[in-house]
């Protein structure tokens, strides 16, 4: 223990500079980024807009600089000993290797771990959430950190010999891992592939970095190191190349059946019905992309069934066209974004894609055209109606939200704010006029629409946030993430002014099951691709 303590106190005697300027760049993101909790219309005058503006500007600064110290500081005190080589002077001292590994963890666990600790609950604070009650996400968060950020940095400096090849490899993985992304995108959108596996990934990272660190300090054989470093990430990348998309979604959504057995044995418990809206047939459009000789279409389609006191998410959508002398093409499940159906009658249009070969071959007959979508269905829970106060309030089990500060001429979306993650799914709603507030009193709590204008569009404003599934907390720079509540009226967004004593209500959702729907259409002719993209709006309800 001895030995252990002598290397920390001497590494932070010579490293002082470098742990000086860490500090000091956490402590002015901590001071700076809460900023970025705030709206511009928080502040009164055009010189303090500019101000807020030069502030969200430094703190993005900060937030870039703070893991550039980081690789900074541990870069150092690794090289301080040098592992790579056969000159490295410390083995000529009485220093055992294990030893020297853990002086190098206490020196990151004193000068990283707990101030990252400290400035993630004095955030939460400022944020205005009671901190300590966050603390078990507060540690996961770290965890995290330490997992994906600072293990790798440490496994990479104990495989490098300077600081500078050490941020020339780093340099050449960011770029690896860009064009690996890119690839897969393609794969994603061509052959149903996604980039599953991150209940694997982490723990792999962790195991590879740690093998590579302890192999680098106990036998100093670079190659060995630098091996167990790469070579479980490339098994990786390549499995998560060849994992389909479709087993995930056919497990999740289709059940232990596939095909016309499951089709059949889950209709009758669909939880909405959809049908092909042949009354907007001039609306549909084509498109087409070149990089992935991809074609495809927007089929305008009606949303009904929708239980009440529920909700639907469509999740994915898998096509397949059948000719008129057997020939068939199915494609692989295609991601739908956004898609959320509350009771009642909707009309979107959802975007088909297949490639330019089989769209060749059916385009010039009749085809039979079905479509399986996977779908999300939601039952409502917890819902707060809160009259909207002119200070910062609390929703439970959702997170905390600006007021209608006095001076306000209305609010045209609530810039929440939540600890440690977005919330669970929550569908959020407001009368909403569209009108202008006006201040009908010297008192500034009286604040209401203009009633000499005509009246907004009927029915609620509303909008989601948040997500059905997420992790005890979301890894990143603060424990605090934001979203600003943008209320739309269908898939239009509305410029609602929200005035103080609005009400406004919060509905928490919770996933039933997941399940899919079909939708089964004859005599169905594909568009034509090389006509002009048509732009024609489409209602949405």
């Amino acid at each position: 223990m001895r030995q252990i303590l002598h290397i920390f106190a001497k590494d932070s005697r010579r490293f002082w500079p470098e742990i000086a300027v860490s500090l000091a760049i956490l402590v002015a993101f901590v001071r700076v980024y809460p900023v970025q909790w705030m709206g511009p219309e928080l502040f009164g005058s055009a010189d303090d807009v500019e101000r807020y503006r030069r502030l969200q500007g430094i703190a993005g600064t900060l937030a870039l600089l703070l893991p550039v110290s980081w690789l900074s500081l541990i870069a150092r005190v690794v090289h301080g000993e040098s592992l790579v080589g056969d000159r490295q002077f410390w083995i000529t001292r009485p220093y055992v290797w294990w030893k020297l590994l853990s002086a190098k963890g206490l020196f990151l666990i004193v000068y990283f771990g707990m101030p990252f600790f400290l400035a993630q609950i004095v955030l939460l604070a400022e944020a205005g959430f009671a901190s300590f009650e966050y603390v078990p996400g507060v540690l996961y968060n770290l965890t995290l950190m330490t997992a994906i950020a600072i293990v790798p940095l440490v496994a990479l400096a104990t495989v490098t010999k300077s600081v500078a090849r050490m941020l020339l490899i780093l340099l050449g993985i960011l770029l690896a891992i860009v064009l690996f992304l890119y690839l897969a995108f393609y794969v994603n959108i061509a052959s149903g592939f996604m980039l599953g596996g991150d209940r694997v990934l982490l723990p792999l990272i962790l195991l590879s970095s740690g093998c590579a660190i302890v192999f680098q300090y106990a036998t100093r054989r670079v190659w060995l190191a630098r091996g167990a470093l790469v070579l479980p990430l490339v098994i990786v990348a390549l499995a998560e190349m060849a994992l389909p998309h479709k087993s995930t979604v056919d497990a999740e959504y289709l059940g232990t059946t596939t095909g016309t057995d499951a089709r059949a044995a889950n209709v009758a418990g669909a939880p909405l019905e959809i049908a092909h809206d042949g009354n907007r047939e001039g609306l549909r459009s084509t498109f087409k992309d070149k990089r992935t000789d991809l074609v495809g279409f927007n089929l305008p389609v009606t949303i009904s069934g929708v239980e009440a006191g529920t909700a639907v998410i469509t999740d994915d959508l898998r096509m397949t066209v059948e000719g008129g002398h057997g020939d068939q093409w199915s494609s692989e499940w295609q991601t739908i974004f956004n898609a959320r159906y509350l009771p009642g009658v909707w009309h979107p249009s959802v975007n088909l894609m297949m490639n330019r070969t089989a769209y060749d071959k059916f385009k010039s007959m009749p085809v039979t055209l079905h479509v399986t979508f996977a779908v999300t269905e939601v039952r409502a829970g917890r819902a707060t109606q809160i009259s909207l106060p002119t200070q910062d309030f609390a929703v439970p089990e959702f997170g905390i939200c600006p007021g209608a500060a006095a001076g306000n001429v209305g609010i045209h979306g609530l810039i929440c704010r939540f600890a440690l993650h977005q919330p669970g799914l929550t569908h959020v709603s407001s009368p909403g006029s569209g009108l202008p507030c006006v201040q009908r009193s010297s008192d500034a709590e009286e604040w209401g629409p203009e009633p000499a204008l005509e009246a907004g569009p009927d029915g609620s404003e509303e909008t989601w946030v948040g997500s059905l599934d997420h992790e005890p907390a979301d890894i990143g720079l603060t424990p605090v993430s934001t979203a600003l509540v943008q209320f739309h009226h269908g898939d239009r967004r509305v410029e609602t002014s929200l005035c103080a004593g609005a009400p406004i209500t919060f509905t928490r959702y919770e996933r039933v099951r997941r399940t899919h729907v079909d939708l089964t259409i004859t005599n169905f002719r594909l568009p034509n691709v090389d006509e002009p993209l048509v732009t024609t709006p489409q209602p949405s309800r």
